[in-house]
């Protein structure tokens, strides 16, 4: 299984759209927001195996006033492809790419079933989360 991690275009957009709904129970008709990937601060990557996107993972880069952290974030694999390396590819890749782009720290939100998975990958769980959602 030869997997192809790539930067993400406007045609794979439908089926990041779909592969998030999936994994997060979006609503099915989510707002896109067209000038996503062009934002440079916002870099989202998908997994391929023979051209078919199988997963996805994004990385924004916080401008902080003296650093930058990298956000992981929506980081979904297709259901019939967990457990075969996707998730972890995609981790790495952006972990590297976070380190290039000079972050001071990378941080992620996860649902505790995961916790465990993120940890396997050098995460750690430090601090807590706390939310307000609309």
């Amino acid at each position: 299984m030869d997997i192809k991690i790539r930067q993400a275009s406007e045609n794979d957009v439908p089926e990041i759209i779909s592969i998030l709904k999936c994994a997060f129970d979006s609503p099915s008709n989510p707002p896109s927001n067209n000038k996503y990937l062009e934002d440079s601060n916002i870099l989202t990557f998908v997994s391929e195996i023979e051209g078919n996107v199988i997963g996805t993972a994004t990385l924004h880069i916080i401008k902080k006033i003296n650093r930058k952290i990298g956000l992981i974030e929506d980081v979904a694999v297709l259901q019939s492809y967990k457990g075969r390396g996707v998730g972890k590819l995609l981790l790495e890749h952006l972990v590297e790419l976070a380190k290039k782009e000079g972050v001071y720290k990378t941080i992620l939100n996860s649902d505790k079933k995961n916790e465990l998975f993120y940890h396997k990958i050098g995460f750690k769980t430090e601090q807590i989360q706390l939310v307000k959602r609309y």
